[in-house]
């Protein structure tokens, strides 16, 4: 599915790949490295980790949990660079953001100037329906294109 806004299409010079680190994932990420080496865009992978349910664990163990939780999450994300790196992807980042899926990806999509946002199709427990609907909305008011991968 893909969800374009009113606004004029611009070029795909910047594109960005949100991924949850699951193997649902895949079709994702190589979604995002196909229009990247079709368009000679730059891509950018990020994550957002909403750590919110470690407010709830025992003392201690939050600290623990988040540091374990960030360094999986740099590793995944060095994985993803270097195998788009190997499919031949030159320009190619990643980002770990911190805070709620529906607010801090809009926010990166606007600072960084991405032309597309690709993402997996909702999951179960990643967000509600209306969150991502709010999504939605927030990144066709940017005028970011948005493309659902399977």
């Amino acid at each position: 599915m893909d969800t374009e806004s009113n606004h004029p299409i611009r070029p795909m010079n910047h594109i960005v790949c949100a991924v949850r680190g699951q193997p649902q994932s895949r079709a994702t990420v190589a979604r995002a490295m196909e229009l990247t080496l079709e368009h000679g865009a730059r891509l950018t992978f990020i994550h957002v980790m909403d750590a919110e349910f470690l407010a709830h664990a025992t003392v201690g163990i939050p600290r623990l949990m988040y540091r374990e939780l960030r360094a999986m999450g740099e590793f995944m994300m060095e994985i993803l660079k270097e195998q788009a790196k190997q499919r031949g992807v030159h320009e190619v980042d990643a980002v770990l953001l911190e805070g709620r899926v529906e607010e801090e990806i809009p926010r990166f999509l606007e600072e960084s100037g991405a032309d597309l946002l690709i993402l997996g199709a909702p999951a179960r427990n990643a967000l509600s329906p209306e969150a991502f609907s709010a999504l939605v909305r927030r990144v066709a008011a940017l005028g970011v294109r948005m493309e659902l991968a399977a």
